[in-house]
């Protein structure tokens, strides 16, 4: 097999309507993959924030360290993690872009296999050029969109970065700043 022959989103001999199947196959997957991810993550904010305060007071009947302690102090490390998960890997924009292209490529298909549309005067082998061509500049733009939903590394290390105490006379304090 010879290098770009195989590619998750088209196969070295696919028609055009095989090309656009196997495109739509595979933003669904991901499209998926995120909606579990958004609503997994999402529920799990949900319960677990709801569960502190339930411990907390459970807590004061038996059982202090336990009810009161350990066991709001993982559900607040969980939330912690799953909200750092929400906001780097941002499931729910990337669920919403996936589905997007996914409907797009169907609405493609839809026009393409019923002779509608773009496609209504073209002859058979005008209209498998036509959606060969559209589909190419929708992989091309889903691209250049996909790169601007997860953050830059600035941006990673920029919310990694403790902010300056502040001062107890209300000034920001901290080197370099003049006071």
């Amino acid at each position: 097999m010879a290098f770009g022959d195989n590619h998750e989103q088209y196969k070295s001999g696919d028609d055009a309507a095989g090309a656009c199947n196997r495109a739509i196959a595979s933003v669904r997957k991901k499209a998926d993959r995120n909606e579990r991810v958004a609503r997994w993550s999402t529920w799990t904010l949900v319960i677990a924030g709801a569960l502190i305060p339930v411990t907390i007071i459970v807590s004061t009947q038996e059982s202090e360290f336990w009810w009161g302690q350990l066991i709001p102090g993982v559900l607040g490390a969980l939330t912690a993690v799953v909200a750092g998960i929400l906001q780097f890997d941002r499931p729910h924009e990337r669920w919403r872009f996936y589905r997007g292209y996914q409907r797009r490529l169907e609405t493609e298909r839809l026009q393409f296999e019923t002779r509608s549309g773009p496609y209504a005067e073209l002859q058979p082998g005008q209209a498998d050029a036509r959606l060969v061509q559209t589909l190419a500049e929708l992989q091309h733009q889903q691209h250049q969109e996909w790169e601007t939903l997860g953050p830059s590394s600035g941006e990673v290390a920029a919310s990694a970065q403790p902010s300056a105490a502040p001062r107890p006379d209300g000034g920001a304090g901290g080197p370099g700043t003049g006071t």
